[in-house]
Order: structure tokens, then sequence, then C-alpha cells
């Protein structure tokens, strides 16, 4: 079955950004793969590949028309049904990951606690991109806020008062 979407000629223009700048690389043959969420938050067993880009984008969507095919040999998916697709097989390179659950949302926008040389917990205020997969752990890729190296909180967010000194512990594998 055809599963037809539109893609955001902004995060297109970001991926052109991240690609000239060696950031990004895209896979072979620009051959994505595409995954569906369904309206019930299950995921569509059957992984689809992405087989058509328009060349124009829609003034009226700021959209790219895209397609992606996926076997439907149950016939679970059926035309018109709402899902939304994840498109899979381009990487970021040299990318600052955090845990997603590390992220917090704020009323002056998303921020971390970072553990400062001190060991006292301090708010930071950090503009993500996109989600990975880093391992099993889903993960926001950190755009600016952070640097490499810097403790960030991951466990016991709402006990976390700035200012409070802790005893941090290495986390495995994250």
């Amino acid at each position: 079955i055809y599963v037809y979407f539109g893609l955001p000629d902004i995060q297109q223009q970001k991926i052109n950004s991240l690609s000239a700048s060696g950031l990004y690389q895209a896979p072979q043959h620009n051959q994505y793969q595409a995954k569906l969420k369904l309206a019930d938050g299950s995921v569509y067993a059957n992984t689809g590949q992405v087989t058509f880009s328009d060349v124009g984008v829609n003034p009226s969507t700021g959209t790219t028309e895209t397609r992606a095919e996926f076997a439907n040999p149950q016939q679970h998916l059926r035309a018109g049904q709402f899902a939304r697709i994840v498109l899979e097989g381009g990487q970021r390179l040299n990318a600052l990951t955090v845990p997603q659950r590390a992220v917090i949302e704020g009323p002056m926008g998303k921020m971390v606690m970072i553990v400062n040389k001190e060991n006292k917990i301090e708010p930071r205020p950090v503009k993500v991109g996109e989600w990975a997969t880093v391992g099993k752990t889903q993960a926001w890729v950190i755009d600016s806020g952070l640097q490499t190296g810097e403790r960030v909180l991951v466990d016991g967010l709402f006990k976390a008062m700035p200012g409070t000194v802790v005893k941090p512990v290495e986390a495995a594998g994250e």
C-alpha cells in the first residue's frame, strides 16, 4: 500500500544545511526506511521504503509530497487511515544527545538539569533537534545549550532543586 505524507520543507532545509556542514549522512542512494505509528499508538509491523519525493514544495502547506510503500498482506492498513510516519536511515554525525527523560519542558522552553563542578544542580536551557535512538534509549539531539562532557541529571528530576548538592553516579551505557 502507498502511504502519502508531507515532508516539511524546514526539515529538508535543516538536513541540507547539516549535510553541507558534514554533520549529516543520508542513507545510501537516499533509501530511507519508514515506520508507521498508528492512531492507537502501536507501530505497524512491516517497515516501508520511501519510493517517491516530489521536486516542488506545496506553497499552501510548506511540505513536499512524499510516498512510502508498505507491504500490507493482512490488509491492516486502509485508504484514508490516520498514521504518523517516522523516517529512518539518515545519521547525525558527532551529535550530542541526552535521554529524552532528562529534558524538562518549562515556561521558558526545554531545559536539562546539569551537575556542575561543585556537584550542585543547576538548570540549563537547551535547544533540541530531532529524536534519536541511541542503543535502546530514546534521546533528544541537543542543538545548543550543552557542551560535551557536561553532566546531565537523568533520574530524580522532580526531586531535584537548583543549588542542591548531589552525589552523581555515572549512568551505565547512556
